[in-house]
């Protein structure tokens, strides 16, 4: 074709899209549209695979929709371009500018396009996509699942919910880019820079994280299996695993303990998590009521708001775990090691006892915390009420604002600020 005859079929194509009589929608398949200013034009869901816009100004020009399979997209200026939900299969980025697109729902995965030529098949599309340059960009919910795109820079961009699964991100600057709910099992993630990376319920599982520099991520709800974090940098990280993260017998566990409480003990069964390893897992808000976590490992867990009523805690690890606002009535905490825990506001006051009608009755069960180490602690406004406060170390621990038991005392506690 011709550029007028390019020119032609973009025109009735916006009459295609308009529903004119004349319009027509637009087939520029392996067309060759090098150096051409198409910019702001409008060609959502037009016919495009293999065609080479080398050079092009695309900036702010409607591709969504469009069929851009095996496309050459080389040096062009893609600032402000919509490829929502468009084919990008194999499509061929290098040294392009998409500051500021949107490839929502995109399919960025590898492909290679092939026309029949005299002796066979021969390539046309390139496959590769390595060295990818985008900043402030829409990828959310994109497919880059198996993408090649090793050292290239995806700064400030939103790839929420994005399919990276299998994809090679070695070398990548990934810095503050929100990839939350991601899937990025298997990915190839050694030596990226995933500084202040919004990766909260995304899937990490299997990946690989050598020399990764993950300083002040967010991981809250991650999916995180098979990791290892010894060469990582995760100065100011947040880590919090998806109960997801967890064995199936233990979430099989959870599962029925919810059944249990919820039915009030007429079906599922009560959880037996004695010695099981929780940590840094997050329990925000789940009721973990009556659960046998003795000599667990809780540290670094996130229990905020969560409710513990008389649960069995006698020797659990909660060190560094965030209890703040958690019902811990009633809780046998005996011997926990709690150290540099946040309580602010947890309720430790007794449970009340109810009587066989399921009313309340007289008798209260009391929070037993004798020899706990609570050192280092943020207690500020926690309710220590009626609680059983033997041999409990408080040293450093902030107690402003809280309310403690009558029976504390410099004989039977070690308090000291």
């Amino acid at each position: 074709m011709t550029p007028a005859e390019i020119m032609t079929a973009i025109d009735r194509h916006e009459g295609w899209l308009t529903k004119s009589q004349n319009g027509a929608r637009a087939n520029l398949s392996l067309q060759q549209l090098v150096g051409m200013d198409l910019g702001g034009l409008k060609l959502r869901g037009a016919k495009l695979a293999g065609a080479n816009f080398t050079g092009c100004n695309l900036s702010g020009a409607d591709l969504g929709e469009c069929d851009l399979y095996g496309a050459q997209l080389i040096n062009t200026n893609l600032r402000d371009t919509n490829f929502q939900d468009s084919d990008l299969r194999g499509v061929a980025l290098r040294g392009s500018d998409l500051s500021g697109a949107n490839l929502a729902g995109a399919d960025l995965r590898d492909g290679s396009l092939y026309r029949a030529g005299k002796l066979g098949a021969e390539i046309v599309g390139k496959k590769e996509k390595e060295g990818l340059e985008i900043e402030r960009a829409n990828l959310s919910n994109a497919n880059l699942a198996g993408a090649k795109l090793s050292n290239s820079a995806l700064l400030q961009s939103d790839l929420s919910g994005a399919k990276l699964k299998g994809a090679n991100l070695s070398g990548a600057n990934l810095a503050n880019s929100n990839l939350s709910g991601a899937d990025l099992s298997g990915a190839n993630l050694s030596n990226a820079d995933l500084s202040g990376v919004d990766l909260s319920g995304a899937d990490l599982s299997h990946v690989t994280l050598d020399g990764a520099n993950m300083s002040n991520a967010n991981m809250v709800g991650a999916i995180i299996r098979d990791l290892d974090f010894s060469d990582v940098n995760l100065e100011g990280a947040v880590v919090l695993r998806s109960r997801l993260s967890l064995p199936g017998l233990i979430q099989k566990i959870l599962s029925l303990h919810e059944r249990w409480i919820e039915t009030e003990g007429t079906d599922g069964e009560r959880a037996d998590l004695s010695k099981a390893d929780l940590r840094g897992v997050d329990f925000t808000n789940v009721n973990l009521g009556a659960a046998d976590l003795s000599h667990a490992n809780l540290s670094s867990a996130c229990l905020q708001g969560a409710s513990l009523i008389m649960a069995d805690l006698t020797g659990a690890d909660l060190s560094s775990a965030n209890l703040a606002s958690a019902e811990l009535t009633g809780c046998n905490m005996t011997g926990a090691l709690c150290l540099g825990s946040n309580f602010e506001q947890a309720d430790m006051s007794p449970a009340k006892i109810l009587d066989p009608q399921g009313q309340a009755s007289t008798r209260d069960w009391p929070t037993n915390l004798s020899s706990a180490n609570l050192s280092g602690e943020n207690c500020g406004n926690a309710n220590f009420t009626g609680a059983v406060m033997m041999n409990t170390v408080l040293e450093d621990t902030d107690l402003k604002g809280a309310r403690l038991p009558d029976s504390l005392t410099p004989d039977n506690a070690a308090v000291q600020h």
